[in-house]
């Protein structure tokens, strides 16, 4: 992951995104575990790619 992900508030954000697509899934009625985690893992993938918390949501999230 990117040095700048260790800046505190750039954790936070992640997290704030990894919590709000949970929240989105689960609204659409997605619970299986295994869906969540391939969503988890393509924020965390493009996390890795450097791509700020503010535009992951938008990117892994299915439209």
């Amino acid at each position: 992951m990117p040095k700048a992900y260790a800046a505190s508030e750039n954790l936070d954000a992640l997290i704030e995104v990894l919590h709000e697509a949970k929240r989105i899934l689960e609204g659409q009625g997605v619970t299986d575990r295994a869906e969540l985690d391939a969503v988890a893992l393509g924020i965390l993938s493009l996390a890795y790619k450097g791509v700020p918390p503010r535009l992951i949501l938008g990117e892994i999230m299915p439209r």
